[in-house]
């Protein structure tokens, strides 16, 4: 309400109940010249004229409610005199009665009827504006509110309209006309911006459009003028409407059938009117806003998969905290703990708990002070239903508490039987009928299983700590496998009399030999980190349990067969039943607990369908026996996978002794030995486009060399055979000897340079360099090699800057980059120049010559290539450059445009570690 008081330019006066304090809004204090905003009613009623007081006292101060439809006026003091005034109960707000306060004016009687019209219009527009406040329905009342601004401005059209600054188009959205006037509404509708610019950049700007006649128009502005022609309008009024800083909208009110010269007054009253609608529909959004967020948190928390409770505090008459009262549960809540809302809502925490739960609950409430935030995690097992929770409280408010549930049941759970299999693998380790050995990446024996101890005769504490690599007995090459970490069986004669000092065993025959069967497997972790060596041995002296021993061989070994991504399988046509290892599911990108029915069942649905074809294939003829086997390299591609896998299949059909047809596979992941395959034809063709390159470049390169030595040849032996040339003539001639002569130096030492790099022997001499100077050298050493015309500038920064480098390779890059712009640049300028950053600065080279194209701009840094066969060159500057700027350690770059020019630049860090030799 104060808000709207404040919009409309009308002071107010709120009153503290039972004769407390007034305070004064910003409007009426100024007015009234108070040099504070809050007075006692006492020090406010000294203001008021002596014959007043006791009415204004028994009306406003005494009654802390009033009646709207009555009113009081009265003078108050003010520096100049007297100022009367206009109270009238406006309302409660928050808790203290609100006063609207109009300002009168002087002059008479007139004045006082002007002041009272307005006022039944403003009392009249205020009950519209408070049912705009509590209806549903926007349209009818701002219809309403325009059909009063018809009635008090005798207008023939009243109207809102919105703007759309992002698709600049504005739209009519209420309008009210007279009777007899035609609707505009249906025509004014996403009509563009650019069509009325004078009108559309008046509103934005925040500027009203007031109208007496169409002349007041400028005469410049027709687009408008015929617009507003073709309405009939004769006069109008517009207002901006506002939402916080920005115009969203606009209000106006059109005369048809007669002129109107609008008065300062009928501006200021639509002027305010338009900005307390503004704020009437600003809240009204602001109010649906807030329904739907309120409706969408109820939504949420009562579906989130999270259990929500609120609840809150019980205190007794000292404000000791007692217990807490549930007041809301979400649908998740209700079903952990086993309570609808409904019933839930009421009950006291110790209704449901046991007394222990709410006493520990009580005592961490108790000991937290207002200022802490509360906030208590711990394991909840509910037993009405059989839930294991992660609950989380926190105090949401001073006596609000929330509390959060999760489900844990499922991990309790998994907990349970991890430690149910961890128990099993430990039993299994202890009692399998085979020998377990883990060793260490090094090689140490670590865990050795009882079954081992007796195969070898030694108790635990005598051989932990041994190195298998020191084992006599175990081949060498069985140890390089091992040292590459390569899965490998083996076989050992072994014979304990050969075993010198590695061990002891308690065998008392040192001639004792075993026929010892091995299996080593490296162990990963998912980083692909070795964990163990670990080795399976089975003693397969003993002939009479050998095919036992052998199958708990072949059993463990399925425990190991994901590292080695083999999988193996069968499957019986005729009962449709099969068994496989996991690995066999997990290369077909297949649940591990699937069954091999249900992957058939499925039709190998990860498989790539080209690939899939085949397969189906070759089971209908597998199940006529039209086919003995099959052998494909297949593409899968599982949910797990980002990319297609190979796999190798081989399946053979078997014939059982009951008549019914099998099919047993193993699958192999071969995706590893695929990909090398791809790198080795990528290395290749890449060795190949080399050769290629270096075959063009030693062509260009007997090119490049014979051109300057047949000049240098020929010109030289002119000079010795003829003495009678002009001293002008013999001058020239030794200049392109001179001049071929640095270029044949040119290309000897890039070919050099090229060498060294190649060989990895290329020497740096690092120093702190001066960048400026060295710019400045470089710039005034080539400027007469410029093209005429073409201007070389160093752009040099305004400090100076130092780096820790090799000065003379520094040099080689600039004067390269240099050499390249004046090449390729016949009009215009080359800039020159270097700026600094926070860690390294960046030299650059900028000329306006006829650029690169986007195509060959990739290929500059290549080596052998060469962008234009007529420029002389080898087609190794930029490469070598390339490599020196990263064996410095910085970047290098190129940016250019055809017909534009180019900008070649390179980035040097201040100080790098320092190397002399670069292999």
């Amino acid at each position: 309400m104060r808000c709207l008081l404040d919009a409309a330019q009308v002071g107010w006066i709120e009153k503290e109940s039972g004769g407390g304090r007034c305070h004064f809004s910003s409007l009426l204090g100024d007015a009234l010249d108070l040099s504070n905003d809050t007075l006692s009613q006492n020090d406010f009623l000294q203001l008021v004229r002596t014959d007043f007081r006791s009415r204004v006292d028994a009306s406003v101060l005494l009654s802390d409610h009033g009646d709207s439809k009555t009113a009081i006026e009265f003078p108050i003091a003010v520096s100049a005199g007297e100022q009367w005034v206009r109270c009238a109960y406006a309302g409660e707000h928050g808790g203290k009665a609100l006063f609207s306060v109009l300002l009168l004016p002087k002059g008479g009687e007139a004045s006082r009827r002007q002041v009272n019209d307005i006022l039944q219009q403003q009392k009249h527009i205020s009950r519209l504006l408070f049912s705009f406040l509590k209806t549903k329905d926007l349209k009818h009342v701002c219809e309403n509110i325009l059909k009063e601004l018809l009635k008090r401005f005798h207008a023939d059209r009243a109207y809102i309209f919105e703007l759309n600054e992002s698709e600049k188009y504005h739209s009519c959205v209420y309008e009210a006309v007279a009777e007899g006037t035609s609707p505009q509404i249906d025509m004014l509708q996403k009509m563009p911006l650019e069509e009325s610019p004078w009108w559309s950049g008046q509103v934005l700007n925040k500027r009203p459009i007031i109208l007496n006649t169409l002349d007041d128009l400028p005469p410049q502005i027709v687009q408008e003028r015929n617009i507003l022609d073709a309405q009939n309008i004769r006069s109008l009024m517009v207002v901006p409407m506002m939402s916080t800083e920005s115009v969203y909208g606009y209000m106006g009110i059109d005369m048809v059938r007669e002129s109107r010269n609008w008065s300062r007054e009928d501006y200021q009253w639509f002027s305010f009117l338009a900005n307390i609608i503004s704020i009437c529909i600003g809240l009204y959004y602001s109010r649906k806003k807030a329904e739907r967020e309120s409706l969408y948190y109820k939504e949420l928390y009562s579906h989130m998969p999270i259990g929500f409770l609120r609840s809150r505090l019980v205190r007794d008459g000292s404000g000791k905290v007692t217990d807490c009262r549930f007041e809301y549960a979400n649908q998740m809540a209700e079903k952990l703990i086993g309570l609808a809302c409904e019933e839930l809502a009421g009950l006291r925490a110790s209704d449901i708990l046991s007394q222990e739960e709410v006493n520990t609950s009580l005592s961490i409430i108790r000991s937290t002070s207002p200022e802490q935030k509360l906030q208590y995690k711990r394991d909840r097992y509910i037993e009405r239903t059989g839930v294991h929770c992660k609950e989380i409280d926190y105090l949401s408010g001073p006596d609000e508490v929330i509390t959060l549930l999760k489900d844990e049941t499922e991990t309790v759970k998994a907990n349970e039987e991890s430690k149910q299999h961890e128990r099993m693998l430990d039993n299994l380790f202890r009692n399998i009928p085979v020998g377990i050995e883990l060793y260490d990446p090094e090689g140490s024996l670590r865990s050795i299983n009882p079954k081992d101890c007796e195969i070898f005769g030694v108790r635990p504490d005598e051989v932990l700590g041994i190195n298998i690599m020191d084992n006599p007995l175990v081949p060498e090459q069985v140890k390089e496998k091992i040292r590459n970490r390569q899965p490998v069986d083996f076989r050992l004669d072994y014979r304990f009399g050969l075993l010198s000092d590695y061990y002891n065993t308690s065998f008392e025959d040192r001639d004792t030999r075993k026929d010892i069967v091995a299996k080593y497997v490296p162990l990963y972790d998912g980083g692909n980190r070795l964990l163990y060596h670990l080795c399976i041995v089975i003693d397969n002296t003993d002939t009479v349990n050998i095919q036992n021993r052998i199958h708990d061989f072949e059993h463990i070994f399925s425990l190991v067969a994901d590292f080695a991504k083999v999988g193996y399988g069968k499957y019986n046509f005729d009962t449709q039943t099969g068994t496989a290892i996991p690995q066999w599911f997990r290369n077909l990108g297949e649940p591990v607990h699937s069954s091999v029915r249900e992957v058939a069942g499925r039709g190998f649905r990860y498989v790539h369908r080209e690939d899939r074809k085949h397969m189906y294939a070759f089971f209908a003829a597998a199940r006529n026996r039209r086919v003995d086997s099959y052998q494909r390299e297949v593409r899968v591609k599982g949910p797990a996978d980002r990319k297609w896998r190979w796999l190798r299949i081989d399946m053979i059909v078997n014939s059982l002794a009951d008549g019914s047809t099998e099919v047993i596979g193993v699958n192999i992941d071969i995706t590893q030995i695929k990909e090398t395959q791809q790198s080795l034809i990528v290395a290749k063709e890449k060795a190949e486009k080399m050769d290629r390159l270096k075959s063009a470049f030693l062509a260009n390169m007997s090119h490049e060399i014979r051109t300057p030595l047949n000049a240098i040849v020929g010109f030289s032996q002119m000079l010795l055979s003829q003495e009678a040339f002009e001293k002008e003539d013999r001058e020239h001639y030794m200049q392109i000897v001179q001049d071929n002569s640095d270029l044949l130096l040119q290309l000897v030492s890039d070919i050099l340079d090229l060498s060294k790099i190649e060989a990895g022997v290329f020497e740096f001499n690092y120093a702190d360099v001066p960048c400026n100077r060295l710019c400045r050298e470089i710039v005034m050493s080539l400027r007469m090699k410029t093209q005429p015309g073409v201007e070389l500038i160093f752009d040099e920064p305004a400090a100076e800057c130092v780096v820790h480098s090799d000065k003379n390779r520094i040099a080689q890059v600039l004067v390269n980059f240099i050499n390249n712009a004046a090449k390729f640049t016949s009009k215009g300028s080359i800039h020159a120049g270097l700026v600094p950053h926070k860690n390294d600065v960046e030299f650059y080279v900028r000329d306006t010559g006829v650029g690169i194209s986007k195509e060959q701009l990739g290929h500059v840094f290549d080596r052998f290539v060469k962008l234009n066969s007529f420029i002389q060159g080898t087609g190794l500057g930029l490469p070598i450059c390339k490599s020196l700027i990263e064996q410095l350690g910085g970047r290098i770059g190129a940016e250019s445009k055809t017909g534009k020019g180019s900008y070649f630049w390179f980035k040097l860090p201040y100080r790098i570690k320092k190397r002399t030799i670069i292999k």
